[in-house]
């Protein structure tokens, strides 16, 4: 028998209309499909280069594949982000589903949405794991045993470093749950030795600036911290492997203006996307900084 998987923000319960316009349904389809109730907090994502899996239920939950059909009922505003990311995963899967105008939205500045483009693009990103609080006590075991330690937690909506912290063990696990809100969304990333990381700034998809960042290391549960310092370099040492794959990045996430962070990994050599932001921070305090620069001629190109 085919199965619906109807996504809405609350329980059903709550709402006595919708309780018996879905109970009209199954009954209705009784014979011919089956009709599942799901909430948005349910889902879980595991994302890396080329591969994206969606689960219903937590980390041991049923593959989003199992159903035939994935009816997004409600959003709110609270979702309305996480319903691109994961319409971006049903494109990427072939999975049906509506309204397809949720894939079709390209919305800047979220996480999620961002390492999903980019994953489903073939580009490089640390392999993560992704829930809502609602599943994190249940998945800690699951994260633990398929990425070992150290580990990389994002905390959703947290910026220069402030949400970023590096789990060493199982302790540093467990104590995790009480430093997260019910609220935020939960980040779990795959460790990769690096010193430092790089922001490439691409105006127009092309290269304007590049520069090597250096971040603090703190310890949990303190997280990465703020910018230490930076240095930037001449556009003609950037090496052509990066610069590639920043452009690569901008092009694939649409964006005009682009601040594409890249670490290389110690163990591989090989470069990663950390992040791709719409909306660049530029610092104003460091002399002869060349992204301002870059940015105003970019922005007096726009006028002509």
């Amino acid at each position: 028998m085919k199965k619906i998987l109807v996504l809405k923000v609350k329980v059903i319960d709550h709402h006595q209309r919708e309780k018996k316009v879905f109970a009209w349904f199954k009954n209705h389809f009784s014979q011919k499909f089956q009709i599942v109730m799901g909430q948005m907090t349910d889902i879980i994502l595991e994302i890396k280069k080329g591969e994206v899996k969606v689960k219903i239920g937590g980390a041991k939950g049923k593959d989003i594949k199992s159903f035939n059909l994935v009816w997004f009922r409600t959003t709110g505003k609270k979702y309305g982000r996480f319903a691109v990311a994961l319409a971006g995963c049903f494109d990427f899967l072939k999975i049906n589903y509506f309204d397809t105008s949720l894939g079709q939205r390209a919305i800047g500045g979220d996480k999620l949405i961002g390492l999903v483009r980019l994953a489903t693009g073939h580009l490089p990103i640390p392999e993560t794991f992704f829930c809502w609080p609602k599943h994190l006590k249940e998945s800690l075991d699951y994260v633990a045993q398929n990425f070992g330690f150290p580990l990389v937690v994002k905390l959703a909506g947290k910026h220069w470093g402030k949400g970023v912290f590096i789990l060493k063990g199982k302790h540093d696990l467990k104590m995790l749950g009480k430093n997260v809100s019910t609220n935020e969304q939960v980040f779990f990333q795959k460790f990769y030795p690096h010193q430092t990381y790089y922001r490439v700034l691409v105006l127009d998809y092309r290269v304007a600036s590049w520069e090597e960042i250096f971040r603090g290391q703190g310890e949990f549960p303190q997280p990465i911290g703020s910018l230490i310092s930076k240095k930037f370099f001449p556009i003609e040492k950037i090496p052509e492997e990066m610069a590639d794959l920043a452009i690569k990045a901008a092009k694939r996430m649409s964006f005009e203006m682009a601040g594409v962070d890249i670490f290389r990994d110690g163990n591989s050599h090989q470069y990663f996307l950390a992040e791709v932001n719409r909306a660049p921070a530029f610092a104003v305090d460091y002399p002869g900084d060349p992204e301002l620069l870059a940015a105003a001629k970019f922005l007096e190109k726009k006028l002509k």
